[in-house]
């Protein structure tokens, strides 16, 4: 019997040891853990002005809820440089001043500073221009037709969206070819099952927004094109063409 409180008293000791040393290091990545401003940011040719969203990470225990002082956006390029302001009613979403034009082929870089934080930042290479074949401006096509857009490298995203007849529009999300230089795109998978006018946005991606999306768990935080914080900065260049779609005989 001696024996048996011996046993149960050690269990109970051993337990209460393991349990103290897994709040103490628990409480120790807590108190190493340090937030870091977190942004995203896609520049994209098709518009005139460029949109940055701001934020931290945080704890797992805390709340999260916008509390970031004295931010400083400031996106520059091409020799142009403009400091981004705040929309007014939404906390954290920065635009360019002014119209801030995106140029194939150039660096584009980021500059994020806020009270308390380490400054982030950000570089991106505007991909070229591409080619696409199969379907060209102005032309007639039907179900039959087929899309093919060529990229100049293998880690490129593809973005697809359209305008039906000036109304309605639709975004088709990311399209990955992997390791092939083309995508090649039947007409029925990206337009409506109806007769009309359709204007086509086509972008491609630079490596940054490839690394963000092609890969769905991360052993930490991404990183796609900053340093000094988490996030993605990346850019696509969109290029349109205008098509009637003919379903009829």
């Amino acid at each position: 019997m001696a024996n048996d409180r011996k046993n149960k008293r050690a269990k109970k000791i051993f337990w209460l040891l393991c349990f103290v040393l897994i709040l103490i290091y628990c409480n120790e990545i807590s108190e190493e853990y340090e937030p870091e401003l977190n942004v995203f940011c896609i520049l994209n040719s098709k518009n005139n002005c460029q949109k940055v969203i701001v934020d931290r990470t945080y704890k797992m225990e805390e709340k999260e809820q916008y509390d970031l002082e004295d931010v400083q956006v400031i996106l520059s390029g091409n020799g142009l440089c403009d400091t981004l302001v705040q929309l007014y009613d939404s906390m954290g979403i920065f635009i360019t001043e002014d119209s801030f034009p995106i140029y194939a082929g150039t660096n584009y870089n980021l500059k994020v500073s806020a009270k308390g934080f380490d400054t982030l930042i950000g570089s991106t290479d505007i991909p070229d221009t591409f080619a696409i074949s199969g379907l060209h401006n102005g032309d007639t096509t039907t179900y039959d037709d087929t899309l093919i857009i060529r990229k100049s490298k293998p880690n490129m995203l593809c973005s697809i969206s359209f305008t039906y007849n000036d109304t309605a529009s639709a975004e088709l999300g990311l399209w990955n070819s992997l390791d092939s230089l083309e995508f090649v795109i039947p007409v029925s998978y990206i337009l409506m099952y109806a007769d009309g006018k359709y204007l086509i946005r086509i972008g491609l991606s630079d490596s940054n927004v490839y690394n963000y999306y092609a890969f769905e768990t991360y052993d930490s935080l991404p990183r796609c094109g900053v340093a000094g914080g988490v996030g993605l900065f990346g850019s696509m260049w969109t290029e349109s063409l205008t098509v009637f779609l003919k379903t009829s005989r």
